[in-house]
């Protein structure tokens, strides 16, 4: 027989012949409390970690981490004909939150990829190590990336469990790479970068209409690469958005 819910109320939340109203507070309140608490031990659980070294052995060359949503591609979860494919998740602890049709065991994701995404990997790859670095879940985000066909042209990818929490917020915390300062960030939120503003090329957000951006951004990276330019000219050289 299940414990009961009734040790979580204060006496002072005791009230004689209480409402429905009465009823719905203390639950709402209820779940707001236990939502604040697994928030809060998220915060001290990546406070208390030590760092872990996320990449293996040594590189030889600069290393390129790249974002995924809305720097090479951009999904939808309502039905739209305007993007380039279907793919279907299944319905997970981690993917639960994009649900759009409960009928449904599995979930839709319509899926735009920015023009060049695929190019931009296969010419970087031979200058740079590369890495995806996602925000997003890994039920989410790795059939993507397996869609895209790029797994062979990547030295690893990493998901939300990678990132770091500073000042409540998600980041992605380049010292956690094992790759001492020689690390290129491309993302569309500075936010994922704020730890090493220094090292972060900020590329306008794609959100299904295609643009130039990956090539453009391409042409900067290889004579970037070839001509030698040291990393603290990276951000005065590439025209932010």
């Amino acid at each position: 027989m299940g414990s009961s819910n009734t040790s979580c109320i204060k006496p002072e939340e005791i009230v004689s012949n209480p409402t429905q109203d009465d009823i719905v507070q203390l639950m709402v309140k209820n779940q707001t409390e236990d939502l604040m608490e697994s928030r809060q031990y998220l915060v001290e659980m990546h406070k208390e970690s030590p760092p872990r070294i996320l990449l293996s052995g040594e590189s030889t060359v600069t290393t390129l981490v790249i974002d995924l949503d809305e720097t090479l591609i951009h999904s939808i979860f309502d039905f739209t004909n305007q993007c380039e494919t279907q793919i279907k998740l299944p319905v997970t602890q981690q993917t639960a939150d994009f649900q759009v049709d409960f009928d449904l065991n599995y979930i839709t994701v319509y899926l735009c990829v920015r023009n060049y995404a695929r190019q931009f990997i296969e010419d970087l790859s031979s200058l740079y190590e590369i890495v995806i670095w996602t925000a997003s879940p890994y039920d989410y985000a790795k059939p993507i990336i397996d869609y895209l066909g790029i797994m062979d042209k990547l030295a690893a990818v990493l998901y939300r469990s990678e990132c770091s929490i500073m000042d409540d917020q998600m980041y992605k915390d380049l010292d956690n790479l094992g790759r001492d300062k020689n690390v290129i960030i491309v993302d569309n939120n500075p936010q994922c970068y704020k730890k090493h503003p220094q090292n972060g090329i900020n590329i306008v957000d794609f959100e299904g209409k295609q643009d130039n951006a990956l090539e453009t951004l391409s042409k900067y990276l290889k004579e970037f690469a070839t001509k030698g330019y040291k990393m603290d000219t990276l951000v005065h050289k590439w025209p932010l958005k």
